[in-house]
């Protein structure tokens, strides 16, 4: 008896405590759309350590929030789908990002104050707070079908309402952005309606693809050749949505792109 309790207070100390969040900064929307950018502190600062997801606050006048373009120090990007109005004091959920946890450079913020025709020209303040809480989306899903020797080239969600998404590649060359002659795309976690995916390379050149309209969990593309000789892709734009209104409102498809 006395052993186990001497036992108690050493598990205890064992457990390692949770940070709590990180205040990353905070930005004035004016009343008409605009996209504002929070930039952050070096990495490892007081104001800026790895996170692996984010959560933003509105104060002193309502605001719409429609998207975050969010830079990475690594230079790697990823837009995070908010399309919501918040009232004083509201708050978003905790949005998860893609990949490891890492520190952010800069959050590109779309949205304006919602004060037009009542207190024209008041100023929304959205703070924004990150965690390195291991999530879901931290950890790359397994792929249903092999990549067969492909690259992934980017990942996205697609909220459940009908929307543009933007993948938006690294610098070429570099151990994610190389010349591709031909793309796959990959739907994981929930079924996806995928209506258009354009292709735009290094020089500004586009193409769209052509795949089928549902995919359900784990399902693949073909692979889907390009004209001309292997090239660099910069961004591929994706329109589509996450098949989940009514049965799963509010859960996000996971698109993965690899190319050869």
């Amino acid at each position: 008896m006395t052993a186990r309790w001497l036992l108690l207070p050493l598990l205890f100390l064992a457990t390692p405590a949770l940070a709590a969040p990180l205040r990353l900064g905070a930005v004035l929307l004016t009343d008409k759309p605009d996209k504002d950018v929070l930039v952050l502190p070096p990495c490892k600062d007081e104001g800026n350590q790895p996170v692996t997801r984010l959560q933003l606050v509105v104060t002193e006048h309502p605001a719409q929030i429609d998207h975050l373009d969010v830079v990475f120090r690594d230079g790697q990007k990823q837009v995070l789908q908010v399309r919501d109005h918040f009232a004083v004091g509201g708050k978003s959920r905790w949005i998860d990002m893609i990949g490891p946890a890492r520190c952010i450079a800069r959050i590109h913020v779309g949205g304006d104050a919602d004060t037009l025709g009542r207190t024209p020209g008041k100023q929304a303040r959205v703070a924004f707070w990150g965690d390195a809480v291991a999530t879901r989306a931290s950890a790359p899903p397994p792929a249903a079908t092999p990549p067969e020797e492909g690259t992934l080239l980017g990942r996205v969600r697609l909220s459940d309402q009908l929307d543009r998404d933007v993948v938006a590649l690294p610098k070429c060359p570099s151990p994610g952005n190389h010349p591709v002659s031909s793309v796959r795309v990959t739907v994981h976690e929930f079924p996806a309606d995928l209506d258009r995916i354009k292709v735009v390379f290094g020089n500004g050149d586009s193409q769209m693809v052509e795949v089928k309209r549902h995919f359900i969990d784990g399902a693949s593309s073909a692979w889907k050749d390009l004209p001309g000789k292997a090239r660099c892709i910069a961004k591929i734009v994706i329109v589509g949505d996450t098949n989940s209104i009514g049965f799963r409102p509010g859960e996000q498809a996971l698109v993965s792109f690899y190319g050869k």
